[in-house]
């Protein structure tokens, strides 16, 4: 940004307008457009200083290709590029897709359409068109296209995605006295594929991952099949293989083995 008196414009790094230092305030940026201010009002233009929706919001930011996000008494809602309102300002804030009225959380399409209505505790993306919502009891893998639920799980919390496509995530198993949290593993659409009966459980890497029962830790492979026995008091990765500490401590070097590429790919 640069600035010249109470104005604001765009240079380059090697100092040629970009935008002209025409604007009051400069603000967010995305490949739908910038938003900026004039006379007290903002808009939308685009990365050639085009005014691409014009300057007449309270407090404006570029959203997708056909709609821009807009406030107005403090409330957001969507309009369209000739500024038309599509949405009616309701909602207290917008992050990305989600969408918020008060502590609730709803998200929507690009074209400001709710694929989720905003009545859950949380809302986020967990992997390429997979949400995950929760209702603060209970977690759902929900289908960002139309809302749907691919299936829903009892989670002690909640989930982030692994690169590698199988994620650890800690279940609540059973109820009353026999309640207990429980480690397993799910693929993308939030489905089970190692069943939760872990104490522990670490992310995948070259096809293993360490896991722990009662106390003493192990190897499995992306199917649950044990790699080495799980009666070791220490795992971790250490090159091209696998450190385990057994009887003593993992600071006793007497009491380590390596086990060289156990269960690569």
């Amino acid at each position: 940004k640069a600035r010249i008196g109470d104005r604001w414009g765009v240079i380059d790094h090697q100092g040629r307008s970009v935008l002209p230092v025409r604007y009051e305030e400069i603000g967010e940026s995305n490949r739908a457009g910038i938003a900026v201010k004039l006379d007290g009002r903002w808009g939308i233009i685009d990365s050639r200083g085009r005014m691409r929706v014009p300057a007449q919001f309270e407090a404006a930011r570029p959203f997708s290709g056909s709609v821009v996000a807009f406030a107005e008494g403090g409330l957001w809602g969507f309009a369209d590029r000739n500024g038309r309102t599509v949405v009616a300002p309701r909602y207290s804030q917008i992050s990305g897709n989600t969408v918020t009225i008060g502590k609730l959380n709803g998200y929507v399409d690009d074209n400001g359409r709710e694929i989720l209505q905003t009545v859950h505790g949380g809302v986020s993306e967990f992997a390429v068109g997979v949400l995950l919502v929760s209702d603060g009891k209970r977690w759902q893998f929900v289908d960002k296209k139309d809302g749907s639920t691919i299936v829903e799980h009892r989670l002690a919390e909640s989930v982030s995605r692994d690169e590698h496509g199988l994620s650890d995530a800690k279940f609540v198993v059973g109820g009353g006295e026999s309640r207990q949290v429980k480690w397993g593993y799910i693929d993308d659409r939030g489905r089970i594929v190692i069943e939760p009966r872990f104490d522990a459980a670490g992310a995948f890497d070259d096809g293993r991952a360490w896991v722990t029962v009662d106390g003493k830790c192990g190897y499995i492979d992306r199917s649950g099949r044990e790699l080495t026995p799980l009666r070791y008091s220490h795992c971790e990765w250490f090159g091209s293989g696998t450190l385990v500490g057994e009887e003593r401590p993992y600071s006793d070097p007497a009491h380590t083995r390596i086990i060289p590429g156990v269960g690569a790919g």
